[in-house]
């Protein structure tokens, strides 16, 4: 059970709650009031996830551009001394979206939807994470983050979730993710789209680590990357089927010598 707490005075606009076991989240945003980020707040009342959900929409013209931080700042014994889980929605397609800037999250984002329809600018300019996917390992699927626009870049330790760009990748207008590092592994988890990132351009991706396949799972989307052109690729290994899919190219792609380039301590 998730309780919420009194909002209080800050420089940013802040929100607190405590987590099932006992740590004390604290969410800041560059933007905006305390009761405005409070508003957005929508604590496990959604259709989407059962985690905490940030819900930007219901002020766009407030949060457009905000730096969004999520962290524990008081731990308690015997907790895991970071986020459980949140969502993050800055993108709904019915006129509320916005773009973001910095978003940081010291522990688990399940997802995000982000970006307005100016897509010269960035959706989001960075996501810092430490992981990134379903909360649970019992989860078998990731709740998929929609993208309007471009990520600039990408630093997580564990990849699960599901990056799905709002526009067809194989366009001129699908995501472009400018650099994603994982500093663990891609699809450690088993389930349907974990481990998925369908987008039009990767122009660095570095995984320093595992990036792992479904092996005989049978989970569609279970360790997969879709992108038209991917310039840069440094993976430490591939495994139980791993699958990069480039969509100017007719073949599924085994490892083109020209992109893949072996990662490097």
């Amino acid at each position: 059970m998730i309780e919420s707490l009194e909002c209080r005075i800050a420089p940013a606009a802040v929100f607190t709650y405590f987590e099932g076991d006992g740590d004390l989240v604290k969410i800041t945003s560059s933007k905006g009031t305390n009761a405005q980020l409070a508003a957005a707040m929508n604590v496990g009342l959604n259709d989407l996830t059962d985690d905490p959900y940030l819900d930007l929409t219901t002020a766009p013209d407030v949060f457009e551009g905000a730096a969004i931080t999520v962290k524990v700042s008081s731990k308690e014994p015997g907790s895991n001394k970071v986020v459980d889980g949140i969502f993050i929605n800055a993108y709904d397609g019915e006129g509320n979206d916005l773009d973001l800037a910095k978003v940081t999250v010291v522990g688990n984002l399940t997802g995000i939807d982000v970006g307005d329809e100016d897509l010269s600018t960035p959706a989001v300019k960075s996501i810092l994470a430490s992981t990134w996917g379903p909360v649970e390992e019992f989860e078998d699927f990731a709740i998929s983050s929609e993208i309007h626009g471009n990520i600039g870049t990408i630093t997580v330790n564990y990849f699960d979730g599901f990056i799905l760009s709002v526009e067809d990748y194989t366009s001129d207008l699908g995501t472009v993710i400018g650099t994603m590092t994982v500093k663990k592994s891609i699809a450690s988890l088993f389930g349907e789209d974990v481990g998925h990132i369908q987008v039009g351009t990767i122009n660095k991706l570095t995984v320093k680590d595992t990036f792992f396949g479904p092996a005989d799972s049978g989970y569609v989307g279970n360790g997969l990357i879709e992108a038209k052109t991917i310039n840069v690729l440094n993976i430490k290994s591939m495994v139980h089927g791993a699958r990069i899919e480039l969509a100017d190219s007719l073949d599924e792609m085994a490892l083109s010598r020209s992109v893949l380039q072996p990662y490097r301590r």
